[in-house]
């Protein structure tokens, strides 16, 4: 088995065990919506149990099958940490990671600075970096300028929204 199929499986039983996380998070939450009101078929954590329920069955049962399916046979990694380095690195390219950050970097900037500026900052960093000088800067400047704007208009003016 090659290096990508290696770290694919690692990846992919990596991904399950993280969404068997959640779901046992989101059954137990679920659990405690259902049990602070007297149980009825129709009270309003029932549907959200019996979702998470049968996404977590999902999850154990396919977990239970992706494990079957990892590489036995002795690949020389260093470690852990180096195979999920390397599944870091090919499952998530320089430009998403970086996009990534923007967006932290911009839900951060939200509460301090407000909608208007920290939008208008991310919009331009992220066309800036995505276009990777293939398009003229004025042109740049103007899409985003005008996307805020819009934005702006639509839901503060017209809808009445407040935005943070």
């Amino acid at each position: 088995m090659d290096r990508e199929k290696r770290t694919f499986a690692f990846r992919e039983y990596l991904l399950l065990l993280i969404l068997t996380g959640i779901s046992l998070l989101a059954f137990v939450g679920s659990i405690q919506i259902l049990a602070k009101k007297e149980f009825a078929v129709n009270s309003s954590g029932t549907f959200p149990t019996v979702m998470s329920g049968l996404m977590l069955l999902c999850c154990l049962i396919t977990l239970a099958g992706t494990r079957k399916k990892l590489p036995k046979d002795a690949e020389k990694y260093s470690g852990a940490g180096e195979l999920l380095k390397e599944s870091a690195r090919e499952e998530i390219p320089g430009d998403v990671l970086v996009s990534i950050l923007m967006v932290i970097a911009y839900m951060a900037a939200l509460g301090l600075v407000g909608f208007i500026p920290s939008s208008l900052a991310f919009i331009l960093a992220i066309m800036f970096y995505l276009s990777k000088g293939k398009r003229k800067p004025w042109v740049i400047l103007a899409c985003g300028t005008g996307s805020v704007a819009a934005v702006y208009v639509v839901f503060r003016i017209i809808f009445k929204v407040l935005l943070p």
